[in-house]
């Protein structure tokens, strides 16, 4: 019985491996993918003081408008705010001290809303001046 089981076992692996033979000539080369980076998008935005607005909390805010649709907001979309000191790009929403910046999009989808807030909201804070934000957009397929 223990050489039935032996040859049967031998024989299912014959078959097995002899079934994966490649036979044929090749298939077709498929169309070229588009180049680029899948419909991602990025959008600079240039803040000044006159673009910040009182939310009469002690607060600010300020629109980040999608300039003739470019951005695609019904996707993925990341914020970010170029941190000048260092030169680099910080991912909102952030938080320094008592400070924090933060992000909403517009229903309509097309604008990102900004807030700049006293992170416990009990100190009315300054106009924040000028800043740079960075939207990312990926869209939905």
């Amino acid at each position: 019985m223990k050489n039935l089981k032996t040859l049967f076992l031998i024989a299912a692996i014959a078959v097995l491996f002899n079934s994966c033979a490649k036979d044929g000539a090749p298939g077709a080369t498929g169309p070229a993918g588009t180049n680029g980076n899948a419909n991602v998008s990025e959008q600079t935005f240039s803040i000044t003081s006159s673009n910040w607005n009182g939310d009469g909390h002690g607060g600010w805010w300020c629109v980040l408008v999608n300039p003739t649709n470019e951005m695609n907001l019904s996707g993925g979309v990341e914020t970010y705010v170029l941190d000048v000191t260092n030169n680099d790009w910080n991912t909102l929403p952030w938080q320094g001290g008592n400070l924090s910046i933060t992000t909403e999009l517009q229903i309509s989808g097309d604008a990102v809303w900004v807030y700049f807030d006293d992170s416990d909201g009990s100190t009315a804070i300054n106009n924040p001046g000028s800043f740079t934000f960075k939207v990312i957009t990926i869209p939905t397929p």
